[in-house]
């Protein structure tokens, strides 16, 4: 995810900075502005994911300087970092789309909650929310005949994997969602599906982002994120030792073709 920080104040924006990679030090800092024109070139200039910008600046307000973006038909998704005395703001935010807001003084708790949401916003850019869940379901039938399972800790981990598909998704931690051993799970996956969980988790992911490469005009690191893969660059890895091609040769052979 590609970010972009509109703040007048130097040690407010290098607060923010620390705290975006505290959360998640994936995150690419496109850019700092010190001013909203500054913040209309930057933005202009580097198609961010996300901008964090402040409501109260010299000159012009955060507020107008999103107004003045909206015509340029980015995809950038604006959170307004705002004090307590500047609510009169939110009606304006609202029509302006605004995906939400910071409240100062800007804490670790408030910009992981902001920037899990704008990871969530991200994946859905192109689908619907019910069509990826039905992406994700026809995938793993592809992969795997639910009906033909019968353990129901294999079922459940089945379901946790279609239902977690845009995070990092381990034996471990499935294991401990579901209250057991992370060896006892292994082995009973590996007998019921015929294939290690992590192999069946890869090939589950990897199928998923096949759809997304076919069907929406996401770009590859958003499709990577949708699917739990942190780094694009570990995705292409994957995808090209599983599929024999990189994700943009992937999609360039699927153009013309039909998804059934």
């Amino acid at each position: 995810m590609r970010v972009v920080i509109v703040e007048d104040e130097s040690r407010a924006r290098r607060l923010m900075v620390r705290l975006l990679k505290l959360v998640d030090d994936t995150i690419i800092l496109a850019g700092e502005a010190a001013n909203a024109q500054e913040g209309i070139e930057l933005i202009s200039a580097m198609y961010p994911d996300v901008a964090f910008v402040d409501i109260k600046m010299p000159g012009m307000s955060g507020i107008e300087m999103i107004e003045r973006l909206q015509g340029k038909n980015l995809k950038t998704q604006y959170y307004i970092i705002s004090g307590c005395d500047e609510f009169s703001y939110a009606q304006k935010a609202i029509e302006l789309g605004i995906k939400g807001y910071i409240l100062k003084p800007v804490s670790f708790e408030n910009i992981s909650e902001v920037v899990q949401k704008a990871y969530r916003s991200l994946e859905g850019r192109s689908l619907s929310k019910e069509n990826m869940a039905k992406i994700r379901e026809m995938e793993i039938r592809k992969i795997v005949d639910r009906d033909s399972i019968e353990s129901p800790l294999v079922k459940s981990a089945i379901a946790y994997v279609c239902d977690n598909i845009s995070i990092p998704c381990s034996l471990n931690d499935t294991a401990v969602r579901l209250n057991v051993s992370p060896d006892y799970l292994s082995r009973l996956f590996h007998k019921e599906v015929q294939m290690t969980f992590m192999q069946f988790v890869r090939m589950v992911k990897i199928d998923y982002t096949c759809v997304l490469l076919k069907k929406t005009d996401m770009k590859v690191y958003e499709i990577a994120l949708a699917a739990g893969f942190r780094q694009d660059k570990y995705y292409c890895h994957v995808f090209k030792e599983l599929m024999g091609v990189t994700p943009n040769q992937y999609r360039k052979q699927s153009k013309g073709e039909g998804y059934e």
